[in-house]
């Protein structure tokens, strides 16, 4: 298995899939607004735009900020919070498509919004039942699951923290990128990060 792979969002949000539900705005006070995510989504994108980064046009980029982060309630909140911090990231943390200044925000908006902001990253023969997970989530330390045929062995921040027994599939490489959450969500179990 030679994987890697983004669950979920794409690093920055440009492109996230699981940040968003199928709802319509609410008014400021009833805990969300289309407003504030539409103005959140303009300054996100003016500062993509101004950064060079991914050669984004700016109404496109809106356009796709707007579908991936529409919700209400407890989730529109967190994605105002989350492009709020987007917005402020220097042209450096874009370029090297890091969480570091948005850790938090970005794991608050998780929690809200039931989705996962990890970078995955396999290892292991294709057809093998032998492999390495890595997990690089925002505002956790470094994640790392070893599997053989017998037993899984996690690691948090270098530390061995738990273990349990294998799935019959977690070293099967996925096709496709959405492949990759159901092994995060198995490792997330799995350790009990």
């Amino acid at each position: 298995m030679s994987t890697s792979g983004t669950t979920s969002d794409e690093a920055a949000g440009e492109s996230t899939e699981g940040g968003s539900t199928s709802s319509t705005g609410t008014d400021a006070t009833t805990g969300g607004s289309a407003d504030l995510i539409e103005d959140g989504c303009e300054v996100y994108c003016e500062n993509l735009v101004s950064c060079g980064w991914g050669e984004p046009e700016f109404g496109e980029c809106v356009q796709q900020c707007l579908v991936d982060y529409e919700s209400e309630g407890a989730c529109a909140d967190g994605n105002v919070a989350l492009l709020a911090c987007l917005a402020g990231m220097t042209c450096d943390e874009i370029a090297t498509d890091t969480w570091a200044s948005c850790g938090e925000a970005a794991k608050a908006q998780g929690e809200a919004c039931g989705v996962l902001h990890c970078n995955v990253f396999g290892s292991g023969a294709s057809g093998s039942s032998v492999c390495t997970i890595e997990l690089e989530c925002a505002a956790e330390p470094p994640q790392r699951m070893e599997c053989d045929t017998e037993l899984c062995v996690c690691f948090e921040d270098g530390v061995q923290v738990g273990s349990c027994e294998p799935s019959a599939t977690i070293c099967t490489p996925p096709e496709e990128d959405a492949e990759v959450d159901p092994i995060v969500a198995w490792t997330l179990a799995c350790c009990g990060f």
